[in-house]
């Protein structure tokens, strides 16, 4: 059997995406014959803002042990002059920005989430009476790749799990960055193939990533995706209503173009009811802003938005609509939610308002579960279809195919990480 051990600073309790795709590692690995360990911190479950994420917890070191996995929560920490830096006083308003500047130049990257501040030590005591074959880094924060380097020393093999890229508008189409971006994109990527030289494999959630990543690590990259998590869809009740019910469940970033959508919609409702018809947008009001642009646009009779929510919440609304809907990221390749994958695993029908022309309408074509437009005319064209088959009691669905959609639970991609880890 193979001892693992996996280095993520977010880890459930923590509800946000990021806690999730370790959290399947270790409920998944043992079935593999993998021994796993957990390094992260602590968290209180009731994050919902940024502020909350960057909050410091002092409890002390704590272990637990279950069935099928150890984890370790530890206090975290925070330079006391990044957090001087960060206040309001004269002195960190004045030499603040040249502070973080040169943090960053010599590779001292997120300093808001110290992961190597708050992991180093203990892992360095750790190792002394602990063995282990892998080691799977997930990063952001991209500060804890420092680490690889003191993984690599003690002979165990590194993979390192890339979710998330500094600047993800570098799969944007005819990308064209400023020349602040430019340097900034020259720095993160001196840094990677600093530290990531001595990983053994790297993986990522998304197949585009690879094409940034092989500018800075030229050896092997795996894509393991994101999922949906089978155990919590089957536990979660399907709520029956006498609904239409659109939901869009999960937040909307200023980049995505929701007119599509927002114009789709408003043809839709012309001459019909709010007693049979429901427009959820559920975790909206994170960006203000957004929560207010949807407000102006739709009538309020028809409309709920919420904060955001837990993520057996999120999988109840998810279950419980009759359409699901999202906008896609249009002109930027590889950039898929996690609530997509959710989605796909509802059993309800899916519209992307506009499509993205890349992996969401790519994973909607393999798994049969919707459609994407590109038209408020065509948005309104497929919801009214759908209506008349729900008023007539028919299924919207019936050719869903079930083994693509199993492809992407998280047990499935756990599995296919694991099967990696085994043959390194």
């Amino acid at each position: 059997m193979k001892n693992v051990l996996v280095i993520s600073y977010y880890f459930p309790p923590n509800t946000g995406a990021p806690a999730w795709r370790p959290f399947s590692w270790a409920n998944n690995f043992y079935k593999k014959g993998i021994n796993t360990t957990i390094i992260t911190r602590h968290w209180t479950g009731h994050e919902n803002a940024w502020e909350d994420f960057i909050r410091p917890n002092n409890s002390p070191i704590t272990e637990i042990i279950n069935d099928h996995y150890r984890v370790c929560f530890l206090p975290s920490k925070r330079n006391k002059w990044s957090v001087f830096f960060s206040g309001t006083g004269l002195g960190a308003r004045f030499f603040g920005k040249f502070y973080f500047f040169l943090l960053s130049i010599f590779g001292k990257l997120n300093t808001e989430i110290d992961g190597t501040l708050a992991f180093k030590d203990f892992i360095i005591e750790h190792l002394k009476q602990n063995k282990y074959d892998v080691a799977i880094l997930t990063v952001p924060p991209f500060n804890m790749l420092q680490m690889v380097d003191l993984l690599h020393e003690r002979k165990i093999k590194v993979i390192v799990d890339v979710r998330d890229l500094w600047n993800n508008m570098m799969l944007t189409n005819n990308y064209q960055p400023s020349i602040q971006q430019q340097f900034w994109d020259k720095v993160y990527s001196f840094h990677f193939k600093r530290w990531m030289k001595n990983a053994s494999r790297v993986s990522v959630i998304t197949p585009s990533f690879s094409e940034v990543l092989v500018n800075s690590y030229n050896g092997p990259i795996d894509v393991i995706y994101n999922g949906y998590e089978g155990d919590l869809f089957d536990q979660a009740e399907r709520v029956k209503t006498n609904k239409f019910i659109f939901s869009v469940v999960g937040s909307i970033y200023p980049e995505q173009d929701m007119s599509v959508m927002l114009e789709g919609l408003k043809l839709f409702l012309q001459h019909k009811s709010s007693d049979k018809i429901q427009l959820r947008f559920i975790g909206l009001n994170i960006i203000p802003a957004i929560s207010q642009s949807v407000k102006k646009e739709l009538p309020p009779d028809f409309l709920y938005i919420s904060d955001r929510v837990s993520k057996e919440e999120a999988i109840k609304e998810t279950k419980m609509a009759t359409v699901l809907s999202y906008p896609g990221w249009l002109g930027t390749k590889g950039i898929i939610s996690t609530k997509i994958f959710d989605y796909i695993a509802s059993g309800n029908p899916i519209i992307i308002a506009p499509g993205d022309k890349d992996i969401i309408d790519d994973l909607l074509f393999k798994t049969n579960t919707g459609e994407s437009v590109f038209s408020a005319m065509d948005f309104t064209d497929v919801l009214n279809r759908w209506y008349c088959m729900w008023e007539k009691n028919q299924d919207i669905l019936p050719c869903r195919n079930l083994e693509a959609v199993k492809f992407y639970s998280r047990e499935n991609q756990a599995m296919a990480l694991a099967a990696i880890i085994n043959k390194l």
